[in-house]
């Protein structure tokens, strides 16, 4: 997957938002200097997404799939402290067959 980096307070705030797609292989990568709980919502966006939530191991620790526009203004949380984050084309976790405890490489 070639991804985007989101490693700005800016570049997070913006996200995906404003886009009319993205491709099949391709995401954004949020970068947090700390563990946390943070929120993440679909204001502004255009096509529904996968979000991998990915501790500060690398592991990827939950999945939440199909996020539609629609969704806006809800906000959705990790269950557990996380570190990173990658929204990816909705389905793409299915297609690549993305499960918990999979380690992320590259990060």
């Amino acid at each position: 997957m070639q991804v985007e980096i989101a490693d700005t307070q800016e570049k997070k705030e913006k996200g995906l938002s404003n886009r009319e797609s993205l491709g099949e292989r391709r995401g954004m990568l949020f970068l947090f200097e700390k563990s946390g709980r943070y929120g993440f919502w679909m204001k502004e966006m255009n096509f529904a997404i996968d979000i991998i939530w990915i501790d500060k191991n690398k592991s990827v620790v939950e999945i939440t799939t199909n996020v539609d526009p629609k969704t806006f203004p809800e906000i959705f949380y990790p269950k557990e402290t996380i570190q990173y984050v990658i929204e990816s084309q909705a389905g793409f976790t299915e297609v690549n067959e993305i499960q918990l405890g999979d380690k992320i490489l590259g990060l």
